[in-house]
């Protein structure tokens, strides 16, 4: 119920491998998209997935951590209030 995994043709195209800190957080280790399917949605489409199922284990946050040269991925996991 943690990880998320994005199929197109039954290949695997994404992935998201999240863990519960057990203090009503997840924690996204590791996020992956394969080059060739990426700028498509699919890292946010993980996300989004993600969040409802956060919604309906309780939990409080979902965080992660990335590296700050990855402008892409930054700017998925702004916060919506941030500019």
């Amino acid at each position: 119920a943690l990880s998320v995994v994005a199929l197109r043709a039954r290949q695997v195209v994404g992935s998201m491998v999240v863990y519960d800190n057990d203090e009503g957080n997840a924690f996204i280790g590791m996020a992956a998209v394969h080059p060739e399917a990426r700028r498509q949605g699919i890292a946010r489409a993980m996300k989004t997935e993600l969040a409802a199922r956060a919604v309906e284990a309780g939990w409080r946050r979902i965080e992660t951590y990335n590296d700050a040269t990855n402008e892409r991925m930054r700017g998925l996991n702004r916060p919506a209030q941030e500019p």
